[in-house]
């Protein structure tokens, strides 16, 4: 019984758990992509050597 009464708080926290998680890998994501456009800029000077 305690465990149905529980259950919505459970998926809420599933539900923040999986918010951050993926707001996690999206700004990884991010900076990768931050930093490898600005070693092609430091390596390449202004030519951005292909599509980003």
């Amino acid at each position: 019984m305690l465990g149905r009464l529980m259950a919505p708080a459970i998926d809420k926290m599933a539900a923040i758990d999986l918010k951050n998680f993926v707001r996690s890998i999206t700004k990884a994501e991010y900076a990768i992509k931050v930093t490898i456009i600005n070693l092609k800029q430091e390596f390449f000077g202004g030519f951005n050597g292909g599509v980003v």
